[in-house]
């Protein structure tokens, strides 16, 4: 009997030891082809961590994303991940915040906000090789504080508040919001930090699909509302006028397509209307100028 039941066990063994397993290759465009409808009003998650993740970014060809998150030792960092295999790596490593990335449309340049230099936040750029990154793992890419204000005589650091940087669609300009002149305004600068211009007052700031306007918010006597501006003619528009808090508006493929996160009622019943609210995603259409929700205020709204 014992002899049998060695020999089943070594059947079993070599069975095991010779047995191929293949890799099955993780695609997440599949997920979001099969998943994601429009009309649906569900939401896919991108990320799938025990952590806050925020500020994400997506290339134009889908294929890489940047985000901010505090996995590691609760502190803010840059992560990049490929969406074909859900490979993440970490690029930045440094115990100040870094936080509110872009990536450009190609990939191939990274802008950041960090407290490193300012406690009030500069903005940084790096330049990426995502294919080369991800295969690489973790690692401390080089970045440029690109926004950093000193004092003319003491050369000591003036905190200014930069922040919500975003590339344009050539990848060859950054507009941000700064209290550099006093009141939080919105610019709009070269990718090495050369050339600052004002362009209106404002805040978090998202370029078109061409090019040719940004998207922003505005603090109004009633609240925070949308307005876009041309960047050809300047002229500059309302998209919408209450008395909620609008926040982190973008267009869609086109300048008709603008969609925005709104905070509209006190979930936490503390008698004040702020960023601790649930939020509700909602997409607005400049030619009907009619607005629809995308989510339920029951469902987490990154805002």
């Amino acid at each position: 009997m014992k002899r049998l039941a060695y020999a089943i066990l070594s059947l079993l063994v070599t069975g095991c030891a010779t047995t191929a397993y293949r890799d099955i290759p993780f695609d997440y465009s599949q997920v979001l082809t099969k998943e994601y409808r429009f009309g649906t009003g569900r939401s896919i998650p991108l990320t799938f961590e025990r952590s806050v993740n925020v500020s994400g970014s997506i290339t134009a060809d889908g294929k890489y994303f940047v985000y901010a998150s505090n996995k590691e030792r609760n502190n803010f960092d840059i992560y990049l991940r490929a969406l074909n295999d859900i490979t993440t790596v970490r690029l930045t490593i440094h115990p100040a915040r870094d936080f509110s990335p872009d990536i450009s449309h190609d990939g191939k340049w990274c802008v950041f906000v960090s407290t490193r230099d300012d406690p009030e936040g500069d903005i940084f750029v790096m330049k990426l090789n995502p294919e080369k990154v991800i295969a690489q793992g973790d690692q401390e890419v080089p970045s440029s504080n690109i926004t950093i204000i000193r004092d003319q005589l003491s050369g000591a650091i003036k905190p200014v508040r930069d922040a919500s940087p975003c590339f344009s669609p050539d990848g060859k300009l950054i507009a941000f919001s700064s209290t550099r002149d006093g009141e939080e305004s919105i610019f709009i600068m070269e990718r090495d930090g050369t050339n600052i211009r004002k362009v209106t007052e404002g805040m978090q700031p998202r370029f078109s699909s061409d090019g040719t306007k940004l998207v922003f918010i505005k603090k109004t006597t009633t609240g925070n509302d949308v307005f876009t501006i041309n960047l050809v003619t300047g002229e500059i528009a309302q998209v919408t006028s209450d008395q909620y808090l609008e926040l982190s508006p973008c267009f869609g493929k086109t300048v008709n397509d603008i969609y925005f996160a709104r905070i509209q009622y006190d979930t936490n019943n503390d008698g004040i209307l702020d960023a601790n609210d649930k939020g509700m995603l909602f997409a607005y259409d400049v030619q009907k100028k009619e607005e629809y929700p995308l989510t339920l205020l029951e469902e987490p709204s990154a805002t």
